[in-house]
């Protein structure tokens, strides 16, 4: 098996935990355990360098995000959604390939990462539905490529930053979602559809 370069398993009911072995899979690209019954915490192994897509939604699995060093070099697709991760998501911010990441519906907290704006290919991020705290930062506002932003359901407070509006002034955030922070509008574009600590976007 050193050379299978796909694994597709999404859907079983495997459960247990992800074996570490799989790090032994070298040329391995595409990595799919979502929607199974796995639990304990991500191996470090599995962070392969040559790993484009790492999907392990919608499991049962614990802990912390691990820490990828220089590993997943070429990662584009994130999906860690409807898992029980916690802890802070620091350690994203070292994926600066990265297209999609989900991190909805875990136990995720601390500050959304600043460094998160050194992204330049990521177009959609949801961050919904954990414990984060403290502002949306400004620095999102550099994602020139974001077109989806969804970070309701946390503990968000302070303003939506100008910098982070005016990807919709210029028609390049299409879908913004802060429902249930304690977020207020900052722009004329946010307030359309903004009552109190609801406020949900979408440029058509």
């Amino acid at each position: 098996l050193f050379f299978l370069k796909r694994i597709w398993l999404s859907s079983n009911n495997f459960d247990g935990n992800i074996p570490s072995s799989l790090g032994n899979l070298r040329n391995l690209d595409h990595l799919d355990l979502s929607n199974n019954l796995l639990r304990g915490t991500i191996p470090d192994s599995i962070y392969l360098d040559g790993l484009e897509k790492l999907s392990l939604s919608n499991n049962i699995l614990t802990g912390r995000i691990p820490h990828g060093n220089n590993a997943l070099k070429k990662l584009r697709y994130l999906y860690l959604s409807d898992n029980a991760l916690s802890g802070g998501v620091q350690d994203i911010c070292v994926y600066t390939y990265l297209v999609d990441l989900d991190l909805s519906h875990n136990e995720l907290s601390g500050s959304i990462p600043t460094k998160l704006g050194t992204m330049p290919n990521l177009k959609n991020m949801n961050l919904d539905h954990n414990y984060f705290t403290g502002n949306v930062p400004s620095e999102l506002g550099r994602l020139v490529s974001l077109e989806k932003l969804d970070v309701s359901f946390n503990e968000l407070s302070g303003i939506v930053p100008s910098a982070v509006c005016s990807l919709i002034s210029n028609e390049k955030l299409a879908v913004l979602t802060a429902d249930c922070n304690a977020v207020v509008e900052q722009c004329s574009l946010c307030s359309i559809s903004t009552n109190g600590y609801r406020m949900t976007m979408v440029v058509p």
